[in-house]
């Protein structure tokens, strides 16, 4: 009677803590009309080059933050170098979108790096997936869209919560 009783009062926190645990659902973004750039190379989780008007651009993405990797005065940091290897998995070869985040023209950081939110031309939205799947953490530091914000928020609690990648615990 006890396990009955236990099974019953702890199958709607069973169902409370699956429903926490989902994924949030990816941004969506209509590609149609824009122009495609290939990635010409990964430098680390959250800078790519791409081809652009016959130039090869550094390309700095918006909302997202990795663990540096090829910072000429820091360290290599925690879940740097996964972070850089899954944004290659995710982006080397590929066609990229660059939406800009206020107004129509791309805007260009202190270092030059074009400013993007970087979608590959199958709707993949980069920055999500990276955040959602714990490889880098949401980076509100500079303001970028409010809609875009709010997801990536999402997928950072989403990742925390369930202990990915660099919210997984750290060896010693």
């Amino acid at each position: 009677m006890r396990i009955l009783i236990l099974a019953v009062l702890g199958l709607p926190l069973l169902t409370v803590s699956l429903a926490a645990g989902e994924r949030p659902a990816p941004p969506v973004q209509d590609l149609s009309g824009l122009p495609r750039h290939p990635v010409r190379r990964v430098v680390d989780g959250d800078t790519i080059r791409v081809e652009l008007d016959g130039q090869s651009e550094s390309v700095r993405v918006i909302g997202l933050d990795t663990p540096e990797t090829v910072h000429p005065s820091k360290p290599v940091e925690y879940y740097g170098k996964e972070a850089s290897a899954r944004a290659g998995e995710l982006l080397a070869d590929q066609l990229v979108c660059l939406i800009p985040d206020q107004g129509e023209e791309l805007q260009r950081d202190r270092y030059g790096r074009i400013l993007a939110h970087v979608w590959r031309e199958d709707g993949l939205c980069f920055a999500f997936e990276m955040i959602a799947d714990g490889y880098a953490q949401d980076y509100p530091k500079y303001p970028f869209r409010e809609d875009y914000m709010e997801l990536f928020a999402e997928a950072e609690a989403f990742a925390r919560d369930n202990g990915l990648g660099l919210w997984g615990e750290q060896p010693r």
